[in-house]
């Protein structure tokens, strides 16, 4: 039975975890377009009903927003890992890569945009859970 070395096994776990990330960010992607249609619609409505009622069209706004923020943090977060992977596919200085997620997730925290801090935190836990070997 051959053995694999710690190393190895973080690098396996490293990017099973990204193409996991790169998976949901596609969902991401694909939603972002129903809420965008959802939107298109509602301002549709909104104009045809001589601009009587807004709360079907802000509604569909917020939601279209968020989604559209989420993406851009997905975006931003996939140039981040991007930046730490090699030709190969691996993850040398996953360390650092980590360390450099964390600080944008506090740094987020930290200019109160909560919301984005908790976007980020379930996937710097994970990798954080990937780099440790037990």
């Amino acid at each position: 039975m051959p053995i694999i070395s710690k190393e190895d096994e973080v690098q396996e776990n490293l990017a099973s975890l990204y193409q996991t990330f790169l998976d949901k960010k596609e969902k991401i992607k694909t939603e972002l377009t129903v809420y965008r249609n959802d939107f298109d619609k509602a301002c549709n409505t909104h104009i045809s009903n001589g601009f009587c009622d807004e709360d079907d069209w802000l509604i569909s706004k917020n939601n279209h927003h968020k989604k559209f923020v989420e993406y851009e943090i997905y975006c931003q977060v996939t140039e981040v890992i991007n930046d730490y992977k090699d030709l190969h596919g691996r993850f040398p200085e996953y360390k650092e890569m980590h360390c450099t997620l964390q600080q944008i997730m506090v740094r987020f925290a930290h200019n109160e945009n909560y919301e984005l801090a908790a976007i980020l935190k379930p996937w710097v836990d994970k990798i954080h859970k990937a780099i440790v070997i037990k």
